[in-house]
């Protein structure tokens, strides 16, 4: 990601805000190595306050380097170790203004994965009253409609969602969507759930109340 803070993990529940040292030495304008060598030096007051994890990236020379991940914390830290230049206090102001940002939208996806819930409930439930549990499509009914979900909100598949934004196969898509993503999702489920609930589903198989769910989609439901 290009964003000067992003999230440690897909997980929202756990998820904290970061930087990395490579923004970091772009923003302050210094070589990375410069960056690297003081969270080296000082390794054992970063981890004081929190692991410092890392990945290995191929550098623009050919090589790989080290690319340290930084909390909200450790970065402050860093920069108390770093010359306070007219650029490096200007760059401070953007790290704290990009830190504040991330964390109202990490509290605000959270709040919605709560209100997600109850839609996930609703859905399941109304497919659970109107699917046999003869077959094998009870099992996977859930996971179906899902898909329709997602494939309505985000113009794609759930694997090529994932590909196209970074999330890994047995990651879950939902915490890879923008709060307005998550909020059409989670509208849409809502609306399926009651369009199952009031549909007369007398005498239908389960794959016959999913096309009826699938062509009223395609209707342009949502």
């Amino acid at each position: 990601m290009n964003e000067i803070v992003s999230l440690t993990t897909a997980d929202v529940s756990r998820a904290i805000p970061v930087t990395n040292s490579k923004i970091v030495a772009e923003k302050y304008e210094v070589q990375h190595a410069t960056v690297s060598r003081l969270i080296n030096k000082y390794e054992d007051d970063f981890k004081e306050l929190g692991k410092v994890g890392f990945e290995i990236r191929p550098s623009t020379r050919g090589q790989s380097e080290k690319v340290y991940f930084l909390s909200e914390d450790q970065f402050f830290l860093l920069v108390t170790y770093m010359k306070n230049t007219d650029i490096a206090r200007r760059a401070k102001i953007e790290f704290v203004k990009a830190f504040s940002k991330a964390k109202k939208e990490l509290l605000a996806r959270t709040e919605t994965r709560k209100i997600g819930k109850a839609a996930r409930l609703s859905i399941t439930d109304a497919i659970k009253n109107h699917v046999s549990p003869e077959g094998n499509f009870k099992k996977f009914a859930y996971g179906n409609y899902s898909k329709l979900v997602y494939k309505r909100v985000i113009g794609m598949d759930v694997k090529h969602a994932k590909e196209a934004r970074g999330c890994p196969e047995s990651g879950n898509l939902r915490d890879y969507l923008t709060i307005e993503e998550l909020d059409r999702v989670q509208e849409l489920e809502s609306k399926i759930a009651g369009f199952i609930e009031v549909s007369d589903t007398d005498g239908k198989n389960d794959k016959e109340i999913y096309q009826m769910v699938k062509k009223w989609i395609d209707g342009g439901a949502s």
